[in-house]
């Protein structure tokens, strides 16, 4: 029989080394473990409850940006509504002066008409509505012109040509508040539709 089989004492030393160094620590790995992964579950739910909240902020900015640009064309519409009769009459003093500058001889008398006429249109500039510009060798638009008179031509290339602006027209931002009516050829050879407009 060996010495070491004839030695228990030595046999209770070997089992005391085989044992943890700290009694417990396998309960606090898992505690710890258990920790994280509850702390990592919360923080994913703070994640998903602020994206959402950065979501609901966004829409209910884009439905507030919305309603506000509604609620101002809708006051911008109702104060144009309730200008238009004053903005008509004030296109009627203009048309008004420009006849009497025309017939006028009195070079006092032109000038006077000329500044009026100045003054009605910065008038309805600060309302939001201005002249119509006519282009060189422009053809009638229906969409914001009217032919109240038409000149006949042999030439096709000349059918559509404005010829005169019988009446100034105006838009009122980028719509037409009162057409433009002029005086255009017509090609007695094209078969086209007539250029008046029906009313």
């Amino acid at each position: 029989m060996s010495q070491e089989e004839n030695n228990p004492g030595n046999q209770g030393q070997d089992l005391q080394e085989t044992k943890p160094p700290f009694p417990g620590m396998e309960k606090v790995c898992q505690g710890w473990e258990n920790f994280t992964g509850q702390t990592l579950q919360r923080l994913e739910g703070l994640e998903t409850q602020f994206n959402q909240k950065i979501l609901r902020d966004t829409i209910l900015k884009e439905a507030f940006d919305k309603l506000y640009e509604e609620m101002k064309q809708y006051k911008e519409d109702f104060l144009f509504e309730a200008m238009r009769p004053i903005l008509a009459d004030l296109l009627l003093l203009h048309d008004n002066v420009i006849r009497f500058q025309k017939i006028v001889e009195d070079a006092k008398a032109k000038d006077a008409m000329a500044s009026i006429k100045e003054e009605i249109l910065e008038i309805l500039y600060r309302r939001d509505v201005e002249p119509m510009l006519l282009s060189e060798n422009a053809k009638v638009d229906r969409k914001t012109q009217r032919a109240v008179k038409t000149l006949a031509t042999d030439i096709p290339s000349e059918d559509g040509n404005v010829v005169e602006v019988v009446r100034e027209g105006f838009y009122r931002g980028n719509k037409v508040f009162r057409p433009q009516d002029v005086v255009c050829k017509k090609c007695r050879a094209c078969n086209e539709e007539p250029l008046r407009n029906k009313e």
